[in-house]
């Protein structure tokens, strides 16, 4: 079987189209009715018979358009679902910071204080690297650490 020429084909079947429009707006014009069947003529070679193969190729190339976007679809479900998991995962994990210590949030007077806990009753601060151990701890990574090695000084 020769391969059909989709372009080619296209291009006739437009042409002939516009002409028969033509032709039917001017039915007594007797250049219209040379011009259509002349398009009609060039249609026909560009089929020579082979409907059955047109249409054959055009279904396997549908069918075969229809399974890769079906594996497509599969793929990216699949990777929809693995994300959604994940970000499920990341949702419902907890941290349990130590105990009697509210964050508090807003202005500090000083730099170091950026670096505490305030305690909710009288007691000592605490410091910034027992949070980071308590997220460490619950497997949340730290800006500014690589692989759990410390970066900060």
């Amino acid at each position: 079987m020769r391969e059909v020429n989709y372009e080619a084909l296209r291009e006739a079947a437009q042409n002939y189209q516009s002409t028969l429009a033509w032709y039917q707006a001017i039915p007594d014009s007797p250049n219209a009715e040379r011009d259509c069947d002349a398009a009609l003529a060039a249609f026909k070679r560009h089929i020579r018979h082979r409907e059955a193969d047109i249409i054959a190729d055009l279904l396997d190339g549908l069918e075969e358009a229809k399974s890769q976007l079906n594996e497509q679809r599969e793929y990216y479900e699949g990777v929809i679902s693995d994300g959604s998991k994940r970000i499920a995962e990341l949702e419902a994990r907890e941290v349990q910071l130590p105990t009697r210590y509210d964050l508090r949030y807003g202005h500090p007077i000083n730099a170091d204080e950026r670096q505490v806990m305030i305690p909710k009753e009288n007691g000592s601060w605490l410091y910034l690297i027992d949070l980071e151990h308590a997220l460490r701890v619950a497997g949340i990574r730290i800006k500014g650490e690589e692989h759990g090695n410390k970066t900060r000084g």
